[in-house]
């Protein structure tokens, strides 16, 4: 830095510098310089940002509207990398004037090296209060040069504005005034290109080369090393700015007054007093008088200029202590000696010494200066002008803002400076469209993460101007992705993010994103899951993260209604469906393929579906641009399935399905499950890879369960079958089965012929016929364990004797002797189906079946049927004969013609499929041999051992009024056994535990002798609980039945604790508030429905009013002339209002009550029931195809039981309760939680194992 007074070229005046004819122009008058403002004329004054470079390896991409914007210098041109911070020079000048408002107010921070956005809330909030309260002047009648250029050679030129910025009301009195320093140092270079307006870019001060730094920056070295830092200034703010445009640099230093208000009170009468009076003490015979504030301040201005010139002081040191006081005289390096007076200052040694102590002394006259301009303009000295410093900064800046000058010099106040949005953007009102829309993207180039914010700035001033040209980029904008703060608030606010915790959120990265937005899905309501994707999408536009953008593109819709909604199907739709459906969209709208994708992709990973994966895999391999490649990694892949990599294909696939039923992601898993397949080379892990079905032909016979054949729609009985073979007690003893029985034997055993099944006794002619049904299991049953072929076929007596009743006799053939093997071929019968059947078996049988599996094969001596008009027309297959080893009993084959059969299986499809299991276990039960008799001689054996359970019918009479238990009323009771538990769809229960409630409900009675409570409770439970829902509903109006498929959900796990008779008080206690809440809810339901009810216009009685109303208010009256009574509509609308708030409490009231009686027992999980069976029927009331799925409790796998077929399938097709899915349950089998080895369906025992298939 030079040093005042050396030779340098004067300033050129103002003037010369901006030929602007103000002369004439009051500045006191606000419309003529309005006037003048209005005749400039501004141009275009900002040019298109610089691109930053593009980092091809950055997660993040550039601001899209930089691919648009004309060439400027590529930043390795500039001699510095672009910051985060940009400001016009407008706005620099005005933070300078306010700079004060932030140091002295509540953040103690200045906002020089400071976004705007961070401080246009609060900047605009006081400058509403306070108005413009600082001014910047620059005291340009000053003898000693504050505007200078400090050197000047070939390269550039640096320049230097010295300033002052105080409040702009004048203050009372001297210690009021705060005079503060500004320093402006501009570096230009000699050949600059031209800049209208200059894009400054605040650097670092370490960031400046040794150059720069030695030019802009003061070095307080070599003062620190001396020891003395007495005239070393105090920065209060600072910045260094550069303009990329033309190279140009800017510094600006704001240091603090140097005299404070303690300093400036010894001006102040009473101190000027006191201290004249302490002079006098000491000095009785002087003559001074006691001095003004006029005289004290100007011998303060003397003396600042003989110490400017380093001159020793001519006064007294005592005159200048009574003028002045010591503490000023200290300031200005006055030393204190020994005996406590005061010394002069020492000439300081070294040119930077000197240096700095000129420019203290030099703020120290600038601020005596300007307070004398307030409190001593009487003097010569302090009649100085104040100049208009942002002119002479401009001109140092070589920037013509004509407007900017000419309102500084007509001092007419921009209110844009006062609003938050024009802070925010770095601009004024009188900006051009274009130049607004550019120092936006400025802006948003500099600092993208407070883009949201720049945008709402930027919407406020397009709507405020009214601009086409702004509402077309705010379009533009939006197209891109681009949303204000206050919805990128509600977004982060989604994921409880907190954006105002600057320390926090500072932490917040793509990865812990992901993670926010996974999360609150999980725990989302999912009522509108999508809005969490619309939200990331908007933040990760806004931190213009490309990795964000990736991961949403490949995430699947959240809400998968919408998905299936998106398609255009439904979610019962087969996996085929899915993929068709797909691609019609993706052909038929190109544009949405992104969503189509997505969409796909939640369908698959909401089935578990293979098929879909697999087609996700094969066509959309860019959806998994983001996952691991489990490839690369074959032993992680096979640590996160859970399995070891030298097991077998069925091991292997057997761990896979137990994680493919766990909570793990299904991407992953499947992924893994394909790099492995990929490397095992093995027929069967690809096919399942593609299909997700274990494909029996590639599987050892050993390990998949032997099908059943349909002998002619009997697809529910061979379903029947399977459930009894997996059930392993009844198995066994099926298996171990030995007994034969003659009349006499019959007639001699007491308990035989005394035993009731069902309450009634059974015949010898029933029991016979039960006990060669049984031979019937028993060898179906081992068939189904040492066939080497995949399926068997079953006998026709086994069918007859199933679906016939069995009080029909059957003739049987001579007895066999013991041991004798007899030859028995099986028939192949065809069945045909009545129009009007219940059960019509629709063929899902597989195209690829092994030739001895194939339908329809011809058979030698074949029985047809007389009719051919059946859709499932199936014939058996061409078997081998059936050898039958018979033991030391004795059985006999049933005389069975074609014609019987027929009938027989007619009779079938006409049955309810219980009268079925009834007929079947009524048969098991007849051929057993009691165990004991019940007090009532019901037989008591594995079949009640193991599906039987009690309940216990109670009628509590109650008073008529409160419906309290009467103390004094007899209790009658009733103990049944129950085989199942019926539930009915029509109910429309919400799920399985609402439609038990229903079953078990508590009502009242109307009897003879009065008023009971009627409870049904459980005393005993069965180890195998069986559950029928009752679908079939009868249609009054069309006066035929239809079958209801409204889902009934259910989960794995069933607790009936709450239906236990119990002596609790608890449970009883809620079982009481229980049935209260439902007397309430059918009181309320009653009243709704009353008030619902519509008169003979079709109304209801709210509908009623409100038309009332509107009928009145019409001007149909008016017209006609008649008055309508004010009251009247007064009524009317209190009426309306009153029966439309009653109507939304009862609403209120009946969900919260509803709400109670679901929760009511959801902690009660003493006694549990595990998920065994699950019979299954496809079609309407008159027809349809039955199978089951049976949970193997090993291997934790479901298999589906379709006929010949069986294959295991996935936890997401078993519970399908979408709506509009026809293929419903229709019966639910559970097992006690301690007894899941009672179910055992995989049992197989070949004596020679054959790998692969037959």
């Amino acid at each position: 830095m030079e040093v005042p007074g050396e030779e340098l070229p004067p300033p050129p005046s103002y003037n010369q510098m901006f030929p602007i004819k103000v002369a004439s122009v009051d500045s006191n008058k606000d419309s003529q310089g309005k006037d003048l403002i209005d005749m400039i004329d501004d141009e275009d004054l900002l040019e298109a940002p610089i691109e930053k470079d593009i980092d091809t390896d950055s997660k993040s991409e550039t601001s899209k509207y930089a691919q648009d914007v004309p060439a400027l210098p590529s930043r390795q041109s500039l001699p510095y990398n672009l910051g985060s911070v940009f400001k016009t020079s407008n706005r620099i000048i005005d933070d300078i004037k306010n700079d004060m408002f932030m140091i002295l107010g509540d953040d103690q921070q200045g906002i020089l090296g400071v976004n705007s956005v961070d401080y246009a809330e609060r900047l605009s909030h006081l400058k509403h209060i306070h108005g413009e309260k600082y001014k910047l002047l620059m005291l340009n009648d000053f003898d000693k040069s504050l505007y200078r250029q400090i050197s000047s050679d070939a390269l550039g030129v640096i320049t230097s504005v010295m300033a002052i910025v105080m409040e702009k009301e004048t203050p009372a009195s001297v210690s009021k005034i705060s005079t503060y320093h500004v320093n402006f140092m501009v570096k230009s270079k000699r050949t600059h290109r031209p800049c209208r307006k200059h894009r400054f870019y605040k650097l670092e001060d370490w960031e400046l080369n040794p150059e720069d730094k030695r030019d802009l920056l003061l070095d307080f070295t070599e003062q620190l090393a001396e020891g003395d830092d007495s005239s070393l200034p105090t920065l209060i703010d600072s910045a260094t700015y550069f303009c990329p445009t033309c190279d140009r640099m800017l510094r600006v230093e704001i240091f603090p007054p140097e005299f404070d208000a303690a300093d400036l009170v010894a001006f102040e009468k009473e101190s000027v007093q006191e201290r004249y009076e302490e002079y006098k003490a000491k000095n009785p015979e002087s003559a001074l008088v006691v001095p003004n504030q006029v005289d004290c301040l100007h011998q303060l201005y003397e003396l600042l200029l003989q110490l400017f010139a380093f001159k020793t002081p001519q006064e007294n040191v005592l005159l200048l202590e009574l003028c002045l006081g010591r503490n000023i005289l200290k300031k200005l390096n006055f030393r204190e000696s020994s005996n406590g007076t005061l010394d002069h200052p020492l000439i300081p040694e070294t040119e930077t010494q000197k240096e700095f102590v000129l420019d203290a002394y030099l703020r120290k006259t600038v601020e005596v200066l300007n307070i004398g301009r307030f409190f001593s303009n009487s003097k010569p000295e302090f009649q100085v002008k104040s100049g208009l410093v942002p002119t002479a900064l401009l001109e140092s800046l070589d920037e013509f803002d004509t407007y900017l000058m000419s309102s500084i010099v007509a001092d007419v106040e921009d209110k844009s400076l006062m609003s938050q949005d024009y802070i925010t953007l770095c601009s004024q009102s009188y900006f051009k469209d274009q130049f607004i829309i550019d120092t936006f993207k400025e802006l948003c180039f500099a600092n993208p993460s407070s883009k949201a914010k720049y945008f709402d700035a930027f919407t406020n001033i397009a709507h405020d101007r009214s601009s086409p040209t702004l509402w077309t980029e705010l379009a533009t904008q939006k197209s891109l992705g681009v949303v204000g703060f206050a919805e990128l608030r509600s977004c982060y606010d989604l994921f409880n993010i907190d954006v105002d915790n600057s320390k926090v959120f500072s932490t917040v990265d793509d990865n812990y994103l992901i993670k926010a937005y996974r999360y609150a899905l999980a725990y989302s309501d999912g009522t509108n899951p999508s809005m969490y994707w619309d939200a990331m999408l908007k933040i990760a536009l806004d931190r213009g993260s490309r990795y964000l953008e990736i991961f949403l593109k490949t995430e699947p819709v959240a809400d998968v209604e919408r998905a299936y909604s998106t398609l255009e199907i439904t979610d019962s739709v087969e996996d085929d469906i899915v993929v068709t459906a797909y691609e019609i969209k993706k052909d038929d709208f190109p544009a949405n393929v992104e969503l189509f994708d997505r969409c796909f992709l939640a369908i698959a990973m909401k089935r578990r579906s293979m098929r879909l994966f697999d087609y996700v895999d094969s066509y959309m391999g860019h959806l998994n641009r983001l996952l691991p490649d489990p490839s690369q990694n074959l032993d992680a892949a096979y640590r996160f399935i859970g399995c070891p990599p030298n097991v077998d294909d069925f091991t292997f696939l057997s761990c896979f399905q137990e994680k493919w039923g766990s909570d793990l992601d299904s991407r992953m898993l499947y992924r893994c499950l394909k790099a492995i397949a990929g490397v095992r080379k093995s027929k069967l892990v690809e096919s399942f890879s593609s299909s997700g079905i274990i494909d029996a032909r590639y599987l050892p016979l050993a390990n998949t369960p032997c099908g059943l054949n349909n002998i002619g729609n009997t697809c529910y009985l061979n379903s029947l079958l399977q459930y009894y073979f997996s059930v392993e007690p009844l198995r066994t003893a099926i298996l171990k089965f030995d007994f034969s029985l003659t009349q006499e034997e019959f007639s001699a055993d007491e308990a035989l012929s005394q035993r009731r099944i069902g309450g009634r006794n059974v015949s010898f002619k029933e029991t016979e016929r039960s006990i060669q049904f049984v031979y019937q299991l028993q060898d179906l049953f081992s068939n189904l364990i040492t066939s080497r072929k995949r399926c068997v076929t079953p006998t026709r007596e086994l069918a007859y004797l199933a679906f016939s009743p069995s009080t029909e006799e059957v003739e049987f053939e001579e007895e066999v002797p013991e041991q004798e093997e007899i030859v028995q071929p099986y028939e192949a019968v065809v069945a045909t189906a009545d129009a009007d059947a219940p059960l019509i078996d629709i063929n899902d049988s597989d195209d690829d079946q092994e030739p001895e599996f194939q339908h329809n094969s011809p058979v030698p001596g074949e029985l047809s049927s007389p009719m051919d008009t059946d859709d499932e027309t199936k014939t058996t297959p061409n078997a081998p004969t059936q050898q039958v080893v018979r033991r030391e009993t004795k059985r006999s084959a049933a005389k069975i013609d074609p014609e019987q059969l027929e009938n027989a299986l007619e009779m079938g499809r006409q049955q309810d499929v219980t009268e079925c299991i009834e007929n079947v276990l009524f048969q098991v039960e007849s051929a057993l041999k009691p165990l004991s008799l019940d007090e009532d001689d019901e037989q008591v054996d594995l079949i009640k051992q193991l599906f039987y359970g009690k309940t216990k019918q109670s009628l509590q009479p109650v008073d008529k009024d409160t419906k309290e238990h009467l103390p004094d009323g007899q209790v009658r009771s009733k103990i049944e056994r129950f085989l199942s538990l019926l539930v009915n769809i029509g109910d429309h229960p919400k799920d399985i535990y609402d439609a038990l409630d229903t079953y078990f409900t508590e009502d009242l009675m109307n009897l003879d002798d009065g008023e009971v409570k009627r409870s049904l409770t459980i005393t005993e439970l069965p180890k195998i609980l069986q559950i029928q829902i009752q679908r079939v509903q009868f249609d009054r109006e069309r006066g035929m039945p239809f079958k209801s498929i409204e889902p009934l959900p259910f989960d794995e796990k069933l607790y009936m604790d709450r239906y236990l008779e119990t002596e609790d008080a608890e449970i009883i206690q809620k079982r009481k508030q229980v049935f209260d809440w439902k007397r309430e809810i059918q009181s309320l339901s009653q009243k709704k429905n009353s008030l619902n009810s519509r008169n003979a216009s079709g109304l209801t009685a709210l509908e009623a009013l409100e038309v009332s109303k509107a009928y009145l208010d019409s001007d149909v009256f008016q017209k006609h002339g008649i008055l309508v009574d004010e009251n009247t509509i007064s009524v009317l609308d209190s009426q309306i209002k009153l029966l439309t708030e009653e109507l939304s409490t009862i609403d209120q009231t009946l969900t919260s009550l509803r709400e109670k009686c679901m929760t009511q027992f959801k902690d009660l999980k003493n006694v549990g029931y595990s998920i065994f069976a699950i019979f299954i029927h496809r079609g309407e009331a008159s027809y349809g195809h039955y199978w089951i799925y049976i949970r193997d409790p090993v291997r934790d796998v479901y298999r589906k039981y379709n006929d010949e077929i069986v294959s295991e399938v996935s936890f997401n097709e078993v519970m399908n309760f979408a709506e509009g899915n026809t293929a419903t349950p229709y019966f639910l089998v559970f097992v006690r939680d301690n007894l899941e080895n009672y179910v055992d369906p995989l049992k197989r025992d070949l004596e020679e194992e054959e790998a692969g298939s037959v």
